[in-house]
């Protein structure tokens, strides 16, 4: 039994360090009035980095993780296909860009 757990363990560990090396982008998105955007709303981030689209896990905020091969790497942000720039992600966590929108396009 104790071989079972100890080896439980170093996949647990191995998983959560796997986890903290997401790296990509994340913030507050609302539209011109100050409402949130919410997953419905049909807005759309993306990056140059690949196809992958981006979360609302809740109303006014987005987040892409990109995994950890995006980690150190510059790539451009895109909202609704308008680019919001490229950004310099850091070797570990995510880039804050906050996006705020009038009509379906990104204030810069």
């Amino acid at each position: 039994m104790k071989c079972k757990l100890g080896l439980f363990s170093i996949v647990l560990v191995l998983l959560m360090a796997g986890t903290s090396l997401a790296c990509g982008f994340d913030g507050p998105i609302e539209h011109g009035d100050g409402s949130g955007v919410s997953n419905g709303s049909g807005v759309r981030v993306a990056t140059s980095w690949n196809s992958q689209r981006a979360q609302f896990p809740r109303k006014g905020y987005y987040f892409l993780d990109l995994g950890p091969n995006a980690c150190g790497e510059k790539i451009e942000l895109f909202v609704n296909g308008y680019s919001m720039g490229r950004f310099n992600v850091p070797n570990s966590g995510m880039v804050t860009v906050p996006v705020k929108l009038k009509g379906n396009t990104p204030v810069r």
